[in-house]
């Protein structure tokens, strides 16, 4: 009994300090948390968060440092962010960098260090090992406010210097030799004040601000029934914002009627005639305003575009969009009365020679410094939508550095990611060469021609732990050439890059088709893809409004085109339905042959279709169609870019997944519609390749030439009169010749007669002189 009792008494006791030591644990732990909390977060705080996070007074934000996750893997190493500070922010309390790391379990504990500077300042460098724990931690590192600048770009930098081999180079090409940071890593920076915005900053602070690194957030707020002109003006709007902001891949849009409805967005752009916002209390309202004269203004994250009437709104509308003028105003408020110049098109266009060089497609000399490997990408569309010839071409122009070893050192030229050609860097070509190579025809067939350049910049054994990028380096030059030599054949529009139109200066107006009844989602999802038309071609566009009550005008049938609606509401004209592969009917759906689509397989499903416009060759017309049942699905699509990348060839079917089914469709038109129409361009461009001179010289020999048989015939001519006027000469000179024959003839006779006057005269006087001699 004794036994069992102590055995029991000592169970009870290890039990209760078992559970003391628990308690004690759990409490531990939890006011790590509370202290500590930031290493516990996984995901970046949304803009909604943010704002509860300021209004609880305690003031500060926390923004997301990569979207996805970057790899390291070379000796040494830089992956950089980038982010703003509006103008006017005070920053105080606790700032810190908080990174999720994670690295090979490969790494030399005495060779891989890794250092964070801010703007060029470094503030702490640490051995990785004291780091990382069971090969993945948080590096929590403290950052002063005086390093961050404000109103302007920051950079913060984490180099990397990783060995897992020892030896010289041994981990170039290691693919063992890796740190990577995750994209819930995320920097904290303390708020005391916002700054407040002002015209001239307003598409920065609304837009460069903080966690708005990779999306855009609006809130559109229209009049009850917004007309024509506000629709359009919204989406002009909208284009310029997305053009601002073309690398952010997310949109968060909303469209409201009179008042803001969306606290979770935190721009808001409210658009109409003033009378339609007279008794809002969140906007600064001009005192008056005269007849035509347009109205800016923001208060906090309230910004109006207004006008006393329709002609005043698009002032203001026109002014808006284009923030070369808008970022002038330093007054939170502006009456517009000018008609501003309309934004130009980066696009360029078609010439009739084909060539082009690469700063024609706004690129500039491109450094490729450093030891090793580094590589460069360049985009082109063609322009004009028309295929290349086979004569095309790519030539590289680059000069390098001298102490490139030519033995290894190498330039290879991929073209849609396939390798093109390539050549040693020598001394023979350190201050000039060049590269050409043939564009094949399977790459010459779509719209985009993606070049890749790659460089391998060797120097020997060097320490690796260094980039000389002072040393090693290979310059490609911006005037590098690009041939697509004009043909007879387009290229047949594709829905890769959705939606992209290859916009000119002469012509960026974009006609919309939409449903006749609309409500606030369909208006977003005009406003969704208006952002991304801006998003994808670089500029601001004007819109024709055309719902299907008012059909389509001769104007707007000039443009490129979007159609959009659901099943049962979606309207086309008939020179463009004929033209689709899957149209929408009361009972079912037309679809072509050679599709392997059912109306079944339809249901729940959007529809994305391409084609080139019946009215212009050189434009296209985008349709979207969709099931109304996942009307609400189609604004979250749009909205995100790297879904927009799954669409390709010349329809697409999307279900609520997002995957994306694809169809070629272009494959079945015939030649003849392949074939580009006869212009004059097309004319001349023909004639001068048959003959080998320009058009100007072959225009001044024809003229020469109907000169020099104007002038022949003028002396041809004038031989004949001249050979008249001879014979008629002739034929005078005998007249007068007989005149003077007859003449001599009657002087002759005359001067007879004369002497023999003379001669009876004198014998006359012989007579006399004998008869005196004779008296």
């Amino acid at each position: 009994m004794e036994k069992k009792a102590l055995v029991k008494f000592v169970l009870l006791h290890f039990l209760f300090v078992f559970s003391l030591l628990c308690l004690f644990d759990v409490f531990t732990f939890k006011v790590y948390a509370e202290e500590e909390d930031s290493f516990e977060k996984s995901n970046i705080v949304e803009a909604n968060t943010i704002n509860e996070v300021l209004e609880s007074n305690s003031k500060y934000i926390d923004i997301q440092l990569f979207q996805e996750s970057v790899q390291l893997d070379l000796p040494k190493n830089t992956a950089s962010f980038w982010f703003s500070i509006p103008e006017g922010t005070v920053i105080g309390g606790e700032n810190y960098l908080n990174l999720d790391m994670k690295v090979s379990n490969t790494l030399i504990n005495d060779r891989s260090s890794i250092t964070l500077a801010v703007n060029g300042t470094t503030l702490e460098t640490k051995w990785i090992h004291e780091i990382t724990d069971n090969n993945q931690s948080w590096w929590k590192v403290i950052i002063p406010s005086e390093v961050m600048k404000i109103g302007e770009l920051n950079e913060m930098s984490i180099t990397t210097a990783q060995r897992s081999i020892e030896g010289d180079c041994a981990d170039i090409d290691n693919p063992s030799n890796w740190v990577r940071f995750d994209p819930d890593s995320y920097f904290r920076i303390g708020i005391v004040q916002f700054g407040t915005p002002y015209l001239g900053n307003l598409y920065s602070f609304f837009y460069n601000s903080f966690n708005d690194k990779y999306r855009i957030q609006n809130e559109y707020v229209l009049p009850q029934n917004p007309d024509k002109a506000v629709l359009q003006g919204m989406l002009k709007i909208s284009s310029s914002i997305g053009a601002f902001n073309r690398n952010k891949n997310l949109i968060s849009n909303r469209v409201s009627f009179r008042e803001a409805s969306d606290p979770s967005l935190k721009n808001k752009l409210f658009i109409g005639t003033v009378d339609n916002f007279t008794n809002s209390s969140i906007l600064l309202l001009p005192d008056s305003l005269s007849s035509e004269e347009g109205f800016l203004s923001v208060q906090n994250g309230n910004a109006l575009i207004s006008g006393r009437d329709e002609i005043g709104l698009d002032k203001a509308i026109n002014f808006f969009s284009n923030i070369s003028y808008l970022e002038q105003i330093n007054e939170a408020q502006l009456k517009v009365s000018s008609v501003v110049s309309e934004n130009s098109a980066i696009d360029i266009n078609s010439n009739e020679t084909g060539y082009y060089s690469f700063s024609d497609f706004e690129y500039d000399d491109v450094n490729l410094a450093g030891a090793f490997h580094q590589k460069a990408t360049f985009i082109f569309k063609q322009p004009g939508g028309i295929e290349s010839g086979d004569d095309s071409y790519i030539k590289l122009r680059y000069h390098h550095s001298e102490a490139l070893l030519s033995d290894n050192s190498l330039i290879t030229v991929y073209l849609n990611n396939v390798p093109a050609g390539s050549e040693k860097l020598s001394n023979s070509n350190a201050d000039g060469g060049s590269l050409k190579v043939k564009i094949p025809e399977e790459i010459r067939e779509s719209e985009t021609i993606e070049v890749r350049v790659e460089v391998y910049n060797y120097l020997g054994k060097i320490d690796c732990s260094k980039d000389f990028s002072d040393t090693a380096w290979t310059v490609i030059e911006k005037q590098s050439e690009i041939y697509l030599e004009p043909s007879d054949t387009g290229v047949y529009p594709t829905l890769t890059s959705f939606p992209y139109f290859g916009i000119t200066a002469e012509n960026n107006s974009i006609t919309v088709g939409m449903p006749t009844d609309y409500d606030a989602d369909t208006l977003n999802i005009m406003n969704i893809l208006s952002t991304k038309i801006g998003q994808v071609n670089g500029v601001t566009s004007d819109f024709i409004v055309c719902p299907e009550s008012d059909g389509l005008t001769e104007d707007a049938k000039k443009g490129n085109m979007i159609f959009f609606g659901s099943f049962n509401d979606l309207w086309l004209p008939d020179e463009v339905s004929v033209r689709l592969g899957i149209l929408p009917l009361d009972d079912g759906f037309t679809i072509k042959e050679n599709l392997s689509v059912a109306n079944e397989t339809l249901s729940e499903k959007l529809v994305f279709q391409v084609i080139r416009s019946p009215w212009d060759f050189n434009k296209k017309i985008y349709v979207l169609m969709y099931d109304p049942s996942i009307k609400t699905y189609v604004a979250e699509f749009l909205s995100d870019t790297n879904k927009l990348n799954r669409l390709s060839d010349q329809i697409s079917i999307v279900n609520q997944n997002g995957v994306a089914t694809n169809y070629l469709f272009g494959d079945n038109l015939s030649a003849q519609d392949n074939k580009v129409p006869l212009t004059w361009e097309r004319i001349k461009y023909i004639i001068e390749k048959s003959v080998g001179l320009p058009i100007w010289l072959l225009f001044l020999a024809l003229l020469l030439i109907i000169l020099n048989i104007f002038v022949l015939f003028k002396v041809l001519k004038k031989k004949g009169r001249f050979e008249k006027a001879a014979k008629d000469m002739g034929n005078t000179n005998e007249e007068i010749n007989d005149s003077y024959l007859e003449n001599d003839i009657t002087k002759s006779s005359i001067s007879d007669s004369y002497v023999e006057g003379n001669i009876k005269e004198n014998s006359i006087k012989e007579e006399n002189s004998e008869d005196d001699f004779e008296r």
